[in-house]
């Protein structure tokens, strides 16, 4: 039943952004399937799963101290903050070249830029700008070890930056090397 179910769709279109664009089937089917599989579990254990670090208790805490995705947190909310959580992911992590900001992304995924900041607070172990960084980080690591052909300032383009500099800068505070040194050395240990 659940292959038919997936093999029956057809890709789907984004009507939300400006632009029509066809959207890429493999993100949305992991998320279909995690829809799937929490919306048939039993409450109690649906609710065990979708919390990952939040708690669903019934207790409930003054305005003042109260934590994001701690107290008394209907099932529902948890499941479609968990949703947005998990299509902010799937943004950054396809769209990082692009010019994200949290307004952007929650726009795209038919959002408030507050709603996603508490879903990333809740679900994700680093905020927005720190997951959109890491993964620039990352492609450009990879990028610098994999093609030694393309100048620094064009890893920057690659990856998001519209400046060599604000790279080299980012680049050095999270590896603690230069980007043409940690290539170096990366091309030093494999050559």
């Amino acid at each position: 039943m659940r292959s038919a179910f997936f093999e029956a769709r057809e890709p789907f279109i984004d009507f939300r952004s400006q632009r029509m664009e066809l959207v890429d089937l493999a993100p949305q089917l992991a998320l279909d399937a995690a829809w799937f599989e929490l919306s048939h579990l039993p409450q109690q254990f649906s609710n065990f799963l979708i919390a990952g670090r939040a708690r669903c208790t019934p207790h409930r805490a003054s305005r003042g101290t109260r934590r994001v995705g701690f107290g008394g947190m209907r099932p529902p909310t948890l499941v479609a903050r968990r949703r947005l959580y998990l299509l902010a992911r799937v943004v950054v992590a396809r769209y990082y070249r692009r010019p994200l900001t949290l307004d952007v992304v929650a726009r795209a995924i038919a959002t408030s830029p507050r709603q996603l900041q508490r879903a990333y607070e809740q679900f994700g172990e680093a905020s927005f700008s720190e997951d959109l960084l890491a993964r620039r980080m990352r492609a450009g690591a990879e990028l610098l070890i994999d093609q030694p052909a393309i100048p620094v300032a064009d890893v920057a383009r690659l990856v998001g930056y519209s400046r060599g500099s604000h790279f080299a800068a980012a680049f050095r505070r999270r590896y603690g090397l230069s980007p043409a040194r940690f290539r170096a050395q990366a091309l030093k240990r494999g050559g």
